[in-house]
């Protein structure tokens, strides 16, 4: 599953589960049909064999969801504009190039080379790549990505801001990538635009090198300059010289300098062993990483939406463990739970029912789908019933109705106090991308 196919489908299961732009209960029926028989999906499909079945209903989904909403469309088609990068490349150049003021006096100083200002910048970014894991990254990228999804939506229902939620946290690291590749590449595109205006400005004009300074003297400045230029100085044989010749450098009173190539070549083979080289070798390693995930951008095998399109499709019994939460299973609760999770999930059902679970209790492991059942008459707290659900991940949440029908049932003026109670538990389960199924049982 590539990257479209992944987005696709995070796509696909914000309106499936929604229930949104006309994709009724009948529509994903018949969607996941097609599939599985276009696909002849068999009954112990392999992970090949489920991506397939996965991506060829997702399209027909998409399809018939695009009839009812033409930002469908647009999104799906939505990518990084091809002339971004060359843009991008090209501005960091011609910035470069024009970095450098070197005035009609046709002196350099040293001390504010484009090219220090730029090493001293590559330095910090170095030591914040090596804390990277520390601290966050890739923030403004996802929020350039978001604006430019959340423009093709426009005025488009919540659904679609869902989706484009559930793609940037699925697509984080390949985004980060992404702009990993485009910094280091206008990294070495400024640098190249740097040493380029120096040497094309040189060309024509002698300039003189020297430096001037309010609080610094020849010890101060020999000390920078040291630091700095070291590794030019190393690869060209340059010597940068002690206190007393940089002390003759000094502008003052229109004198001081000196002809300016070696210093040219020297901020020039610097930056090229300190910027260039290594960006070069960043911008590689982030290049590989982006087609590795782009071409591989699966969608977990295990995620409950995936796992009910395989259920409705199967032609096999599948067996649910049910995991009651601080309630008891009786025997009719039991009989309509089987109904809804068999209309909800599709298929045959087999269900074994778990020990009950109580508040803050750690939970069994099992080797079967699992549907949580609360109590409606609980009230939801994210610190507890979605802990709950983000720790057991889910085929299913169903909500217990029966003690809320028995106390308000009869009563018709406290009908809306069920129907409050549903929305709290229908925006509570919808951060794990499911919808609750309510349940009752048969009232004596």
């Amino acid at each position: 599953m590539n990257e479209r196919d992944a987005k696709d489908v995070l796509l696909a299961r914000a309106i499936d589960t929604a229930g949104a732009f006309g994709v009724t209960a009948a529509v994903r029926d018949a969607c996941s049909s097609e599939a599985a028989r276009t696909c002849n999906l068999p009954d112990e499909p392999s992970k090949p064999d489920i991506e397939r079945f996965i991506v060829r209903r997702t399209d027909r989904l998409l399809a018939k969801a695009g009839t009812e909403a033409s930002a469908i469309d647009r999104l799906r088609a939505l990518q990084i504009p091809s002339w971004m990068f060359p843009a991008l490349m090209l501005a960091a150049f011609i910035a470069g190039m024009t970095s450098h003021a070197l005035g009609d006096a046709k002196r350099i100083n040293l001390l504010l080379a484009p090219l220090l200002a730029i090493l001293a910048w590559n330095a910090v970014m170095y030591v914040v790549l090596a804390l990277r894991r520390f601290l966050p990254h890739g923030t403004i990228a996802s929020s350039v990505a978001t604006w430019h999804w959340r423009r093709s939506i426009g005025t488009q229902p919540c659904t679609l801001n869902d989706a484009c939620k559930a793609w940037f946290t699925h697509a984080a690291p390949l985004i980060d990538a992404r702009a990993s590749v485009a910094l280091h590449s206008a990294a070495i595109a400024l640098t190249m635009g740097a040493i380029t205006g120096m040497y094309v400005r040189g060309l024509g004009l002698e300039y003189l090198a020297g430096w001037e300074s309010t609080f610094l003297d020849e010890h101060g400045v020999q000390r920078i300059l040291s630091l700095a230029l070291s590794a030019g100085s190393l690869i060209t044989s340059i010597e940068i010289g002690d206190a007393g010749r940089i002390a003759t450098l000094r502008f003052r009173d229109g004198a001081g300098g000196a002809p300016a190539g070696p210093w040219i070549h020297l901020y020039a083979a610097t930056a090229t062993m300190l910027v260039i080289i290594p960006r070069l070798l960043l911008a590689a390693l982030a290049r590989m990483r982006v087609r590795a995930l782009a071409e591989r951008s699966p969608i977990s095998l295990d995620d409950p939406y995936i796992r009910q399109m395989l259920r409705q499709v199967s032609k096999k019994t599948s067996r649910i463990s049910v995991i009651p939460v601080a309630l008891n299973m009786d025997a009719g609760l039991r009989q309509a739970l089987q109904a809804a999770l068999e209309e909800s999930l599709g298929g045959r059902i087999e269900l074994t029912i778990e020990a009950t679970v109580s508040y803050g209790e750690s939970m069994r492991t099992s080797n079967h789908d699992r549907v949580l059942v609360f109590a409606a008459a609980a009230t939801p707290e994210p610190e507890v019933h979605g802990a709950l659900i983000d720790a057991t991940k889910p085929v299913a949440v169903v909500i217990d109705e029966t003690a809320l029908r028995q106390r308000f049932g009869a009563d018709q003026t406290m009908a809306h106090r069920i129907e409050e109670r549903r929305n709290t538990w229908r925006a509570l389960v919808a951060s794990a991308h499911l919808t609750p199924v309510f349940i009752a049982a048969a009232l004596p």
